[in-house]
């Protein structure tokens, strides 16, 4: 129970109070809420305003001191930026000389003059993918 007590109380605002009772919207206002959807307050953790919170219950979302800061830091951590990931093609019998790469590719410009459009395109994507980058 002491732990409670001395955490603190995080309280955002999840839908707008208006059209709600007048009894929600004045609560809301005294919790510290201004109507702006997402605003998150911090308060003491104490009997009042936890019954104040049971009573918008539907309007607001609470968390803990402790809570917040766990998800926060899964949210830093979700964000942040991952390792780059390269990639290495190997090629049979090593690696392709430019000069050798431009044989290849004038053979193949040969080769698809002769071709009709559908085969044309089957050849260069069996070729794109045999090309190593």
């Amino acid at each position: 129970m002491n732990e409670t007590v001395k955490s603190s109380l995080f309280v955002t605002l999840r839908r707008s109070f208006i059209r709600k009772h007048w009894t929600h919207r004045r609560t809301c206002i005294a919790l510290g809420l201004k109507g702006k959807i997402g605003q998150t307050v911090h308060l003491p953790n104490n009997v009042t305003i936890r019954k104040s919170i049971e009573k918008v219950r539907f309007l607001v979302d609470c968390e803990i001191s402790h809570e917040r800061e766990a998800r926060l830091a899964a949210e830093k951590e979700a964000k942040a930026p991952r390792p780059t990931v390269v990639v290495r093609h190997a090629v049979e019998g090593g690696s392709v000389s430019s000069e050798a790469f431009r044989e290849l590719l004038k053979k193949r410009r040969t080769d698809a003059e002769r071709l009709s459009p559908a085969q044309h395109n089957r050849a260069f994507t069996t070729f794109a993918s045999s090309v190593p980058l």
